[in-house]
């Protein structure tokens, strides 16, 4: 999932954030408060879509997340996807074929039963040919997935099976070790098969819309808030402790953050970075590891960056340390890999600072203390951010290579319509995996993944990472990736520099929001302490 971090700053949101805060670390709670039965969530943009398999950014997700259920969903807090439409399932010994059991008790928002084929009706427009949905690259895990989408069987060839109301049966290409994971991210959730069917991409707009999850919309304004009602037709509805959810939109983080920091937001995700330091030490700042890298992107199929040499000694005169511990004031972890820690799978640590050997590198591949080098053509998106990251790394370029580098700051659409067109040498870019697994990261890199992966092939990665994909055996599925991470890593047609934390604000008076490393908070879980009532022990 691409990190989009655009921060629209408003002149009134930073007046009063400013009137507002003073010494964050100094204020209590405000005397302002959100109504006991409602937890109020704060937006810094709008969402696209409602539709499960067009969501694509954090904004989406946390709102299709809350309405939605697939057959699996991620837990409260760290560990295993947990059950969800499906209350049981079985995994043939071969590990190519899932049957799940579907809880009788599930149902849709108009109190529709949730069936086996509302999932096939989901899977199944994934793989529609020539499909648009960003993640239909994910259903090709199924038998004949990509063999439909290219137009070579008929749908009824396809794995995907109704057997009845009750009973999906799934059939895999190759046993993927992380399916379970895949069926708790939204473009696998169900879509209400009579709905989609009658108004089609329309099923998904607030007139239409049924849903299946804790929560149901209740209204929508397109100018102004979100409102959500706890969904009485919820099968575990009784376990639903917030009767009401309100994400309110703002204009920019700063006037998100002023809004909270007055008692009117309970639940604040998306921080201004510049005044991250100064929320540092508050009682209700949470902060956490997530599963994610920014790095740079690097055009290997321009001359400039061909050489590999080139392109690691870019990676080596970088230090990541500094740049996390002294120009990013410690908010984040520098990379060592490319691929996040995670449990079992320890990063390489190959990343290293080295400007002797930077320079050794360039002198090999024709360019002695930067002579004859081009300039750099470096994109990125305006943020406080992104602006401090490559201010940084041009002057330890400069200074350790004697090699120049031009920016190209731009607005959001703009930096994608220059990725897609390659118009650039480097580009900032950002990576939170989708599921919990190293494939997240490195199936991005494969050589038939053109979108991401800047032209980038190597055949011995490819195949390392489709064996690792369908290893059975944990520490050898790990191995495998280590190995193909090592190659990726030596190639460098990508720099990772550090591994994102999450920074969120949330009201001491919420409970069981935990946080986790998949950034993923689901509101069924939560709780609300009335106003003035004293916290769980």
């Amino acid at each position: 999932m691409i990190v989009r971090q655009l921060r629209k700053t408003a002149m009134l949101g930073t007046l009063l954030l400013v009137f507002l805060t003073g010494a964050f670390g100094a204020l209590d709670l405000a005397a302002q408060s959100t109504p006991d039965d409602l937890l109020v969530v704060a937006l810094t943009s709008r969402p696209a879509s409602f539709d499960p398999a067009k969501v694509f950014r954090d904004v989406e997700m946390r709102v299709v997340n809350n309405i939605y259920e697939g057959l699996y969903m991620p837990p409260n807090g760290e560990g295993a996807a947990a059950q969800g439409v499906a209350q049981s399932h079985d995994v043939s010994e071969d590990g190519l074929v899932y049957t799940f059991h579907l809880r009788p008790e599930a149902r849709w928002s108009n109190g529709d039963r949730v069936t086996a084929q509302d999932f096939v009706t989901a899977w199944m427009r994934l793989l529609e040919p020539n499909s648009e949905y960003e993640y239909s690259y994910l259903m090709g895990t199924i038998k004949n997935g990509h063999a439909f989408a290219a137009g070579e069987v008929t749908a009824e060839e396809v794995g995907i099976h109704a057997v009845d109301d009750a009973t999906l049966r799934v059939e895999l290409e190759e046993p993927v070790p992380f399916f379970l994971e895949l069926t708790a991210f939204c473009p696998f959730f169900p879509v209400h098969s009579a709905s989609y069917q009658e108004h089609g991409s329309e099923a998904f707009e607030t007139g239409h819309i049924v849903t299946n999850g804790p929560y149901r919309i209740d209204a929508y304004d397109p100018a102004g808030d979100l409102q959500f009602v706890k969904d009485p037709s919820y099968w575990g509805q009784e376990t639903v402790q917030i009767p009401r959810v309100t994400f309110r939109i703002f204009e920019s983080e700063q006037t998100a953050l002023a809004e909270y920091l007055a008692g009117g937001i309970d639940w604040l995700s998306e921080l201004p970075y510049e005044q991250l330091s100064g929320l540092h030490g508050r009682e209700d700042f949470r902060s956490h590891e997530a599963f994610g890298t920014y790095y740079f992107r690097l055009n290997v199929t321009d001359p400039i960056l061909s050489d590999a040499r080139v392109r690691r000694a870019l990676s080596m005169a970088i230090d990541r340390t500094r740049l996390c511990q002294q120009v990013l004031d410690g908010l984040y972890t520098p990379a060592i890999s490319f691929v996040p820690p995670m449990t079992g799978f320890e990063p390489l640590g190959v990343l290293q600072y080295n400007p002797e050997r930077a320079r050794e590198l360039m002198m090999e591949a024709g360019f002695e203390d930067g002579q004859g080098f081009p300039r750099l053509r470096l994109i990125f998106n305006v943020t406080d951010l992104h602006q401090r990251v490559v201010d940084t790394i041009r002057e330890m370029w400069r200074t350790n290579l004697g090699i120049n580098v031009d920016f190209v700051a731009t607005s959001w659409d703009n930096f994608l319509a220059n990725l897609e067109s390659r118009d650039y040498h480097v580009a900032r870019f950002g990576w939170i995996g989708d599921y919990l697994d190293p494939d997240a990261f490195l199936y991005l890199m494969v050589s038939h993944n053109l979108e991401l992966n800047e032209g980038w092939s190597n055949d011995a990665y490819d195949e390392l990472v489709r064996q690792a994909s369908t290893e059975q055996n944990p520490d050898r599925r790990f191995d495998l990736y280590r190995g193909a991470e090592a190659i990726l890593l030596n190639e460098m047609p990508i720099i990772p520099l550090f591994y994102y934390t999450q920074h969120q604000l949330v009201s001491p008076r919420i409970e069981g929001f935990e946080m986790n490393v998949r950034d993923v908070h689901l509101i069924r879980y939560m709780s609300k302490r009335p106003d003035e009532a004293p916290p769980a022990q």
